[in-house]
């Protein structure tokens, strides 16, 4: 032990300094905790109120398709003459069936009187609603959509709730009425009960002007209509954001909480969700407390160990004054103790040699430890980069989850869209056959011919980004193809752009739809121009084929896995403003667009039409430096096809018999029955698969059944194959708004006897049912 007077300070000094960053580890320890108990909470609380905007989104939607459908039932009874209140009543007594999430529907004249409710039969009150806000805002504004208003207690059903409500239109065009249904306030709070949000969590749908609408819990401040808010809150919603995340103490009840907001889509009204701070800091304060208990026990330890070693140290210091005094006596006996210490002397001796042999062995270790040091660092290093490979791997597999999810509502929606179509084509295409070509009305169905076609080409996109479109497959030339569009891609592009042609010859053909592909060049090639603007630059379309392997198939974006072999590809590059990482991430997403105009469906369109011919797509770009767009497609080993001429369609063409037209849609089934009535047939119709079944095995002078694909309880895929079991010689004509190639994929073999594409029209019809026939 040193002989040294500052020993015990540095003892002191170095015990104090030792407690003091403990304390201070431990402290930014539990300060980190804090901060992941917080941000945890808020990603949380977000999700959460995630989910219940695309709830009560859904729920809003589902009853504004309801009043759509009673406002489209009452036109419809007033352009025949006037309003059937019983069978009116009927309507909306079904439509209350399924949608169970509406209290009530509720028709009301010009005048404000009631006329017609979606209650239990033999129960009908008397009451009039032309001073409520939403008839008033209807009856004064013709072009009015959609109206939802404040919280109201209902004067016929004595509840609380919002109404949704449309305006009636007479046949001229004039002021008829409103029908509106409710959304029961107590509904959406047995919703929110369904949510755990801890002992003290909050769950409030608030209105545009931010008074509440319901709130879960209840408390005396929370009744509808109540405009208790935060100053947070206010402020964000003043600054125009529909989704944020804050910490306050509630006005309502003084509780404390992480709240996070979002405007539910395509309606004015807010869902905010909170957890209160004394929940779910439970477990940290539990932390803090051990935490705690551990420092204290260090610093006890500690204290205890100096005064130990302090107390040691003084005796010892003691016993070392004490041999000192003895080692004066000592001195003396040195010259008698020489042999003594001769032998102690080889005693060290020894001693060293065998210290040395224990420095080299040590030395020996030490480099064994290093070299297993620098393995377990390229172990490190080698983890970390099959961890970097996998982070990557989920990425894509999550972006490819969220592309096929919205893939799969685009394409639900567009099938929806087409069945619209189909009644909207079809009676404009019997208007004009039984119109004289003198006649003014013919006019205004061309334009309604016109946006019909329009908007199928927009469902034919949204088939299109699902990966559904409408496929001809055929093998191709992509030179030809690219030569026969030159003219029209000059004069698509701006005029201080140049296009330069890169085309390698002897190409490999391939299997794909030309006029997809020519929509993927055209889109290609305008947003390269629109990328250049006004400045002068060069857009470069190449041809070419390679052989791809398994890693190079790797950075494609978003594709399936594809096999390994040769691919033709069509690359478009251009010297134009280029994309930052943001933009490159966001530029597939439906609806996303960097321009003032459009839809936003264009590279998704792209995206769906690659993937539905099991290509891929490799894009890069940087500011400044341009974009470059290469298209994959695999080589196909037969030669490429010209095209033909398409046959002569017969316009005088009649058929004859009965035929079945199956379809779940009843607009649906009135134009397709007119149509062939039009064209000489009989036509029974029926809702669903089983109801068809029935129907064919009753009437055996059915020569022809045309059969929707998509149908609840028996689709038409299902109702084919037991029609089949029937009649093996059953004739049957598949209908539906996904592409051609698709459908007969599921049917080929099976004895189908054609396709025809929704929207149709009255030509495309006869000319599928003519073609039938002959083959028949």
């Amino acid at each position: 032990m040193p002989n040294n007077p500052h020993f015990v300070f540095r003892i002191i000094v170095g015990v104090v300094l030792m407690n003091l960053l403990v304390f201070g580890l431990s402290g930014y320890s539990l300060y980190a905790s804090r901060v992941h108990y917080d941000e945890q909470a808020r990603i949380e609380t977000d999700n959460l109120a995630r989910a219940l905007e695309y709830s009560i989104s859904g729920i809003l939607d589902k009853i504004d398709l309801a009043l759509l459908e009673g406002k489209t039932e009452a036109e419809r009874q007033l352009a025949r003459g006037g309003i059937d209140r019983g069978s009116f009543d009927n309507h909306i007594a079904a439509t209350l069936t399924r949608v169970p999430e509406m209290g009530e529907i509720l028709m009301a004249t010009a005048n404000g009187d009631v006329i017609a409710y979606g209650l239990k039969p033999g129960v009908r009150n008397t009451a009039n609603v032309a001073d409520r806000d939403y008839f008033i805002a209807l009856r004064d504004k013709p072009d009015a959509g959609l109206f939802i208003s404040k919280p109201l207690l209902g004067r016929i059903s004595k509840k609380w709730h919002i109404n949704l409500a449309r305006r009636v239109n007479n046949p001229d065009g004039s002021f008829a009425g409103v029908i509106h249904g409710n959304l029961q306030i107590n509904q959406i709070k047995k919703q929110f009960s369904s949510y755990d949000l801890g002992k003290n969590g909050m769950i409030t749908l608030r209105s545009n002007d931010l008074s509440i609408v319901a709130r879960q819990p209840e408390t005396e401040k929370s009744t509808p209509g109540n405009l208790s808010i935060t100053n947070q809150f206010n402020r964000m919603i003043s600054e125009g954001k529909t989704s944020g995340s804050y910490k306050v103490t509630s006005r309502v009840d003084g509780i404390h909480r992480v709240i996070s907001f979002r405007k539910v889509t395509n309606y004015p009204l807010y869902v905010n969700c909170g957890f209160a701070t004394k929940d779910y800091l439970n477990a940290w304060y539990l932390e803090f407390y051990k935490q705690l208990a551990l420092v204290l026990l260090f610093v006890f330890v500690t204290l205890a160990s100096t005064r130990y070693v302090i107390t040691s140290w003084k005796e010892k210091q003691g016993a070392i004054d004490e041999l000192t005094a003895i080692r004066d006596e000592l001195e003396h006996r040195v010259a008698e103790r020489t042999f003594e210490l001769q032998s102690i002397n080889d005693d060290l001796l020894k001693q060293r040699a065998l210290l040395q042999e224990e420095i080299a062995t040590r030395r020996a270790a030490e480099e064994e430890l290093a070299a297993k040091n620098r393995q377990l660092e390229h172990e490190i290093t080698t983890r970390k980069q099959a961890e970097h490979e996998r982070n990557k791997l989920e990425n894509k597999m999550q972006q490819t989850q969220k592309l096929e999810s919205l893939g799969v509502l685009a394409g639900g929606i567009a099938h929806d869209f087409n069945n619209i179509l189909t009644s909207i084509v079809g009676n404009t295409d019997l208007a004009m056959a039984h119109l004289s070509p003198e006649s003014p009305v013919r006019e205004k169905l061309v334009s309604i011919e016109k946006a019909a076609t329009r908007a199928a080409d927009l469902a034919q996109q949204m088939l299109a980004y699902s990966g559904k479109g409408k496929f001809v497959v055929e093998s191709i030339d992509l030179n030809r193809l690219v030569e026969e569009m030159g003219h029209m891609l000059e004069v698509s592009i701006s005029k201080k752009a140049v296009l330069r042609y890169n085309l390698a010859r002897s190409l490999p053909a391939v299997k794909a739809d030309a006029t997809q592909v020519r929509q993927i060049v055209m889109n290609l090639v305008i947003n390269a121009s629109e990328a250049i603007g006004d400045r002068s630059g060069v857009i470069a379309i190449s041809t070419g084929s390679l052989e791809c392997t398994e890693s190079y198939l790797k950075d494609v974006w978003l594709a399936d896995p594809l096999p390994e072999g040769q691919y033709v590809f069509i690359e478009v590059a251009d010297t134009g403003c280029g994309m930052d990482k943001e933009t490159l991430a966001r530029i597939f997403d439906p609806f996303f667009t960097t321009k003032f105009t459009g839809r936003g469906l264009g590279m998704a369109a792209v995206l769906g039409i690659i993937r539905g011919h099991h290509g891929a797509i490799k894009v890069y770009s940087e500011p400044g430096k341009g974009s470059n767009f290469k298209i994959l497609l695999q080589a196909s080993e037969q030669p490429a096809e010209l095209c033909g001429q398409d046959p002569a369609i017969n316009d005088t063409w009649k058929g004859s018999g009965t035929v079945l037209l199956v379809d779940d849609e009843e607009t649906v089934r009135d134009i397709g029955s007119e149509m062939l009535q039009e064209l000489g047939f009989k036509v029974v119709t029926a809702t669903d698969g089983q109801e068809a079944l029935d129907i064919y095995a009753s009437r055996p002078d059915i020569v022809l059944v045309l059969l929707d694909l998509t149908m609840p309880h028996m689709d038409g895929e299902q109702c084919f194959r037991e029609l089949r079991l029937l009649n093996p010689n059953v004739r049957v004509v598949i209908s539906s708004g996904y592409s051609e190639l698709e459908v007969t994929q599921k049917f080929a073999g099976k004895g189908l006897a054609g396709f025809v594409q929704k929207p149709y029209r009255l030509a495309a019809l006869r000319e599928k049912l003519m073609a039938t026939t002959i083959s028949a």
